[in-house]
Parts: C-alpha cells; structure tokens; sequence
C-alpha cells in the first residue's frame, strides 16, 4: 500500500514539475517591443522635459512620455506594428518621424534634433531608421506579426511530453509512465 502511494506521489510531483517548467518557458516569452531615444537641439545639447509621443499608425492608439535630465526617453511594452514618433518641446519646432516599424522583441533607437521655432511648426523626417541595431550585441531574429498570424496552431499532448522525463527512481519507472 505504501509502494502505490510512493509511486502516486512521485508521479503527481514530477508532472508539477513538469507543467511548471512550461509555464515558466511561456513566461519568459517576448511579445512586445520598446523604443528608445535621446532629443537634442541643433547645438547637441540635450532638451530635457521634451514631450515624445509614439502612435501606432493601425490603431492609433498613443503613448506619451518625456525627456529625463539627460534628454533620453524609453517607451517600452509597445506591441509590434508600424509608428510615426514625434517631439516637441517649448521654444521648439515639432519633429516627426514616420513609419517606424517594430518588430517582436526589438528595442529601436529614434533620435530627435529639435530646431528652434514654435511648436506649431512640424519637421517631417522621412528617413528609415538603420537595419542594425546598435544598443544590443545580441543575434535575434525578427518576426513580423504577419509571420506571426501564418504559423500552424500547435498541439503538444502533455502525455507525449511526459514520456521523454527520466524517473530518478529507476524501479519505479515502469509504474510512472503507465499513466
């Protein structure tokens, strides 16, 4: 009797373990991307408290934040898709960037120059941003959300997961797996 719920309760721990081990792997998975960037004025010298708002061109949803002391500002959990960025600060003319595109997992790097002017006038800069990513030494690939929508759904059995896990009570291995 003792030897069946030995094996029972060994089963049970290992399949916790198990599906926490999954659980844990879907966890640390990236769905979103983030950006990143300095403003400066056309001296170089850092425009703190600037207002940058990032707008996703399909859903037109925004995200706004400000420059810190250091003319730097990061807007992070931004679903992948394609953005037009802008700065303004007091004493500044507007600056947009258009059709930024972020991809699953990239972190891009969007750099103002504010000239001087009033807010009321616009720059448009219609420059891509470059292919290599310069603030992360990492290899990654980048999947578009359109990649994303064509992959074939996935259907993992946990019993056919189960049965590559080693039993650390070998005589007890044939008992486990005939679940």
């Amino acid at each position: 009797m003792f030897r069946k719920q030995l094996v029972f309760l060994s089963s049970m721990l290992l399949s916790f373990a198990f599906i926490g081990l999954l659980f844990s792997a879907v966890e640390a998975q990236v769905t979103t991307a983030s950006m990143t960037g300095r403003v400066v004025d056309a001296n170089g010298n850092v425009v703190a408290g600037a207002k940058v708002v990032v707008t996703n061109r399909g859903t037109g949803a925004e995200r706004t934040t400000t420059t810190g002391n250091d003319g730097e500002f990061v807007v992070t959990s931004l679903p992948p898709g394609r953005y037009n960025v802008s700065a303004e600060a007091q004493s500044f003319s507007r600056s947009l960037i258009e059709d930024v595109e972020l991809n699953v997992g990239s972190r891009q790097n969007v750099n103002f120059t504010l000239q001087p002017g009033s807010i009321e006038e616009t720059v448009t800069i219609t420059t891509t941003p470059p292919l290599v990513e310069t603030t992360r030494s990492e290899l990654d690939t980048s999947i578009s959300p359109k990649e994303i929508e064509n992959l074939p759904p996935m259907q993992i059995k946990l019993a056919t997961r189960l049965s590559f896990v080693e039993c650390p009570l070998s005589n007890l291995r044939r008992q486990v797996w005939s679940v």
